[in-house]
C-alpha cells in the first residue's frame, strides 16, 4: 500500500509563530532569516541556497503532493533551488514581508512601501534588524534577550552567527562614529509598521516602538509607529492546499529548476526597497 504523503514547508524562521497559529501540525524546515538579508549586509545568498537545498531534499518524496517555499525569492541564488520527486510551490513575494502586505505585487515581487521599517512578531524573535545590529556592535545584547524573555517572547535572534560574527571582525567603533554609521545605513526611514499576522501581543507592539525611537534618533525625526493587518492569503494557500496549475504561483516540477519556468523579463530581483522581515 503506497502512503500519500503530507504537504511540507520550507519557509523563514521569521515565519515560525504564524505558520504554527495557522496549521500546527504541518511539517517545516524552517532556514535562518538573516541568510537573505541583514541591516549591515546584503545577506549571504550561497548559503540560503545551501540550506534551501538541503530542506528540499530533505522533503523530497514521490507521493508528496509539493513542496512550498516560502522565503525570499528576492535571492537570485534560489533560481537553482531544484527538487529531485516533488513540485515546488513558491510564492512570487520578494521576501515575508511583500507576502504579507495588502498590497500588490511590483515587478520585482515587491509590496512595501517606501522608508517604512517593517516588523513582523516573527522578526521580533528570530530575526536581525537595526536595533539588534547597534547593540551587538557595543556588546549589549544580553539585556535586551532578558527582556524578550521576561516578556514571554522566545528570542532565537541573538544566536544568529551573522550577527555575533560581524559585530566581533568589526571591533568595538566609538560611539560617534557608531551612530554616525548607522545614520548613513537606517537614518531615513519615516515609519514602523507591524503587521499583525494574528500573533501580536503587547510585547510585539513594545518593541515596534523601542526600534521606532531608535530610528528616530538616528533620523533627527520622530517616527510614526502603527499595526496594521497583514494579508495571510498566500501563506495560508500554500500551507493548506493549491492547485498545480494555480497562475498567482511558481510551480517547479521534479527535475526542474525553480529558475528555469519564469520569463525572463519576471525572474525576481532584489527588491529596491529596503527588505526587513
Amino acid at each position: 500500500m503506497i502512503m500519500e504523503e503530507t504537504i511540507a514547508i520550507v519557509a523563514c524562521s521569521s515565519l515560525r509563530p504564524t505558520i504554527e497559529s495557522i496549521d500546527p501540525t504541518v511539517k517545516v524546515e524552517y532556514i535562518p532569516h538573516e541568510l537573505h538579508e541583514s541591516p549591515i549586509d546584503p545577506g549571504d545568498e550561497n548559503a540560503a541556497l545551501d540550506q534551501v537545498q538541503s530542506a528540499i531534499d530533505l522533503l523530497s518524496k514521490p507521493h508528496r503532493p509539493y513542496i512550498g517555499l516560502a522565503y525570499a525569492r528576492s535571492c537570485s541564488s534560489l533560481r537553482k533551488a531544484v527538487s529531485r520527486e516533488t513540485p515546488i510551490v513558491a510564492w512570487r513575494a520578494g521576501d515575508c514581508v511583500d507576502a504579507l502586505c495588502d498590497r500588490p505585487l511590483g515587478r520585482f515581487g515587491e509590496a512595501k512601501q517606501p522608508n517604512t521599517y517593517y516588523l513582523t512578531p516573527g522578526s521580533i524573535e528570530a530575526g536581525i534588524d537595526p536595533y539588534k545590529c547597534y547593540l551587538a556592535y557595543r556588546g549589549e545584547t544580553d539585556q535586551l534577550v532578558e527582556s524578550q524573555r521576561a516578556a514571554g517572547l522566545a528570542p532565537t535572534w541573538h544566536d544568529a552567527n551573522r550577527l555575533s560574527s560581524t559585530a566581533i571582525s568589526a571591533g568595538r567603533p566609538g560611539e560617534d562614529l557608531l551612530r554616525s554609521q548607522f545614520e548613513v545605513l537606517v537614518g531615513g526611514y519615516t515609519r514602523v509598521v507591524l503587521l499583525d499576522t494574528g500573533v501580536v501581543g503587547d510585547p510585539h507592539r513594545a518593541y515596534a516602538h523601542q526600534i521606532g525611537e531608535f530610528l528616530g534618533e538616528l533620523g533627527g525625526r520622530p517616527l510614526e509607529v502603527e499595526v496594521q493587518e497583514a494579508d495571510l492569503t498566500s501563506l495560508e494557500q500554500l500551507i493548506g492546499g493549491v492547485s498545480l496549475d494555480d497562475e498567482t504561483l511558481d510551480i517547479a516540477q521534479p527535475g526542474t529548476p525553480l529558475g528555469d519556468i519564469e520569463p525572463q523579463s519576471t525572474r525576481p530581483h532584489p527588491s529596491p526597497v529596503p527588505s526587513h522581515d
